[in-house]
């Protein structure tokens, strides 16, 4: 019985096509009813805006790398926790960054995050779908802008990574936190006064 622990038998298993993408095939011999809902997904949206407020790019971002971070912690939490304030009510920081390492679930932060005093924004948790009988999936919404306003650092600046964390972190760059999903993507040219207002959907399945 040992062998066949849910931590040795995953349920999906994934295999890059070339020009196709991923295909993915399940061991799983239970009963749910959902194959594409077997695990949670993720979703990045980012809008370019210049100073002026116009809208100069608008992107669709795909998933980004849940963390191990984030999946150890909200096994803490439910085991030994004491706080009052949910896991991912705490997840609502966001930061950017020049990094452009293909990121994985074992990074801990962004790989070279924006200098001189650009603020992680506080992003806004919404029910962005609740789960029924008919969609099976509920969606965590959360929304938040970076404005680009410092006069420290050189721009224009190539944007090329994106984290959510649960601290506004500290210090030149910012650090501190932990790190709650990471994406690299290619750049956004930002300038002095540019924001990008980003959308980051959290789909947790039902039917499962």
């Amino acid at each position: 019985l040992e062998r066949l622990a849910a931590s040795e038998a995953p349920k999906v298993r994934t295999l890059p096509i070339p020009w196709l993408g991923r295909i993915a095939i399940t061991t799983d011999p239970g009963e749910g009813g959902l194959f594409s809902e077997m695990a949670c997904t993720t979703e990045l949206l980012a809008r370019h805006y210049d100073k002026h407020g116009n809208l100069l790019e608008a992107r669709t971002l795909g998933s980004g790398v849940i963390v191990i971070g984030l999946v150890n912690t909200i096994v803490s939490d439910a085991v030994t926790g004491t706080t009052a304030i949910p896991t991912l009510a705490r997840y609502k920081y966001m930061d950017t960054g020049t990094g452009a390492t293909a990121a994985t679930d074992g990074n801990t932060a962004l790989q070279t995050p924006v200098t001189s005093g650009i603020a992680r924004p506080v992003a806004t948790l919404t029910n962005g779908q609740t789960a029924t009988t008919g969609n099976h999936a509920a969606i965590l919404t959360y929304s938040g802008t970076c404005l680009y306003n410092s006069v420290g650092p050189s721009y224009p600046i190539a944007i090329t990574e994106w984290g959510m964390f649960d601290s506004a972190g500290t210090s030149n760059p910012l650090t501190g936190g932990n790190l709650m999903d990471h994406r690299i993507f290619a750049a956004f040219n930002v300038n002095s006064g540019d924001q990008i207002a980003w959308t980051y959907n959290l789909t947790l399945p039902s039917n499962n």
